[in-house]
C-alpha cells in the first residue's frame, strides 16, 4: 500500500472501535480522579477510595514544609506554595520551619473530595531591629542615639543598622536624622500612651487611635477596619470579622459540619461552641456535610492583658497584638488553635504601624521592628 491510499476499512473501523472503548473506559476515571476517588489495590481487592488534599501557602522560599513529619519537596516555585494530594480523610499534622524563625504548626482536617486550605507565617526567634537614631554621623552613616544606655539591646535583640549610643555629641561630626523627628511624631500623635494609661488601675478601658480619657464616656468597643477585615475590642477580647464580598470570604471563618463530635475533634471545642454561639436557633438545623460559616472570631491574648491590636501590614489574617509582657503575632485562623509567636520583649514599649513599618518606642529608643531574618550589622 502506497502513502497516499487510505487504510483499509477494517483497519479503521478497528481503530474507531478501539479509540470510543478508551474513551468510554477512561473518560469516567479521568472524572473519578478529579472528584477525589482513587484506586486502592491490596489484600487481594481493588476498590476506590475517597480523599482530599491541603493547599499551603508559605511565602518563603527557604522554609520547609512538612505533612505528617514527613517533608513536602513539591512546591510550587513562583508562589511558595504546595498542594499535597491523595490524602485520606481525617487530621493531618502539617509544620513550616526554617532557621531562625518560630515553627508554624497546625492539624488540619480533610474530608473527601475538598481541598484545605491554610496560609502560615514564620516570625524571627530573635527580634529583628534597626535603631532610629537621633542623629546621623556624617563620617561614617551611622545612627547616633543620646544616650548613656550603651546597649539595651544586647543579648535579646539583632540590630541590622550601624549605630552608637553616646552622650555627648560634641565630638562628632552630626546632623540631625529627620527620620527620627518623623517616628517622634507618630508616637506623638499617636494613642501609643495607652500602654501607660493601662498601666493605671481601670476597670473599662477601650482602645482608639485617639487617648483613653477622650473615648472613656464615648465608647464600649473599639475597631480596626482594614480593606476588608475588622478588628473590634469588647469585654477584653479582640474579634476579627470580614467585612468584605461573601464570595471572598477567608476558608478560616468557615467548617464543614458533621455533627457535635466530629466538629469538636476536627476543630476544636472552642470552634464548635463558637458555632452554636453565632449560629442561634440555625444552629438546630445544622445538616450533615454542610459548609458552616461564622461572623467573627476571637484572637487568643494568651490570659494576658491587652494594651493595644491592629492589622498586621499586608496581611489581613494575622493580627499585631501588644500584650503584658511584648508584641506579638496572632494569626485569625482559629483550627485546632491560633499561632501566636512574640517578636518583639520588653514590658514597657510603645507601638506605631506606620504603613508596611513597624516602629516601636523602647524607653528612649525608637527601633523599626522587621518580620524577617535580616544581616546582623551592627
Amino acid at each position: 500500500m502506497s502513502p497516499s491510499e487510505p487504510l483499509p476499512r477494517n483497519k479503521r473501523r478497528f481503530i474507531f472501535v478501539t479509540m470510543c472503548v478508551l474513551f468510554i473506559i477512561l473518560v469516567p476515571l479521568f472524572v473519578l480522579y478529579a472528584i477525589g476517588y482513587r484506586i486502592d489495590v491490596g489484600n487481594g481487592e481493588t476498590a476506590f477510595r475517597a480523599v482530599g488534599g491541603i493547599y499551603i501557602n508559605i511565602g518563603d522560599s527557604d522554609l520547609d514544609l512538612y505533612k505528617d513529619e514527613e517533608r513536602i519537596t513539591d512546591m510550587r516555585l513562583f508562589q511558595r506554595a504546595a498542594y499535597i494530594q491523595s490524602l485520606s480523610a481525617g487530621l493531618h499534622r502539617v509544620h513550616v520551619q526554617g532557621d531562625g524563625v518560630h515553627t508554624w504548626v497546625k492539624n488540619l482536617p480533610v474530608w473527601p473530595h475538598l481541598v484545605t486550605e491554610a496560609r502560615s507565617f514564620n516570625m524571627p526567634i530573635v527580634p529583628q531591629i534597626r535603631v532610629v537614631g537621633d542623629y546621623l554621623d556624617l563620617e561614617t552613616g551611622a545612627g547616633v542615639v543620646f544616650s548613656d544606655d550603651i546597649s539595651p539591646f544586647a543579648g535579646f535583640a539583632s540590630t541590622t543598622n550601624l549605630w552608637y549610643a553616646t552622650t555627648s555629641t560634641s565630638s562628632i561630626t552630626h546632623v540631625a536624622n529627620n527620620e527620627h523627628i518623623y517616628v517622634a511624631g507618630l508616637f506623638a500623635t499617636s494613642t501609643m500612651n495607652l500602654y501607660e494609661q493601662n498601666r493605671q488601675p481601670k476597670e473599662n478601658f477601650t482602645f482608639d487611635r485617639t487617648p483613653l480619657e477622650d473615648l472613656s464616656s464615648k465608647a464600649t468597643t473599639t475597631q480596626r477596619i482594614g480593606r476588608n477585615t475588622t478588628l473590634t475590642f469588647r469585654s477584653g477580647e479582640v474579634y476579627a470579622s470580614w467585612t468584605g464580598p461573601s464570595r471572598s470570604l477567608p476558608f478560616y471563618y468557615c467548617l464543614q459540619y458533621h455533627g457535635a463530635s466530629s466538629t469538636r475533634a476536627f476543630y476544636g471545642d472552642h470552634v464548635y461552641e463558637d458555632l452554636l454561639r453565632q449560629g442561634g436557633d440555625k444552629a438546630n438545623s445544622f445538616v450533615l456535610g454542610e459548609t458552616v460559616c461564622r461572623n467573627e472570631i476571637r484572637i487568643d491574648r494568651q490570659n494576658k492583658k491587652i494594651l493595644w491590636f491592629d492589622l498586621f501590614p499586608d496581611r489581613e489574617d494575622l493580627v499585631l497584638m501588644l500584650l503584658s509582657d511584648g508584641l506579638y503575632v496572632v494569626e485569625i485562623d482559629d483550627r485546632a488553635w491560633q499561632n501566636v509567636q512574640q517578636i518583639y520583649l520588653s514590658d514597657q514599649m510603645r507601638v506605631v504601624v506606620d504603613g508596611r513599618q513597624i516602629y516601636i518606642k523602647d524607653g528612649d529608643w525608637f527601633v523599626e521592628i522587621y518580620t524577617e531574618i535580616r544581616t546582623n550589622r551592627r
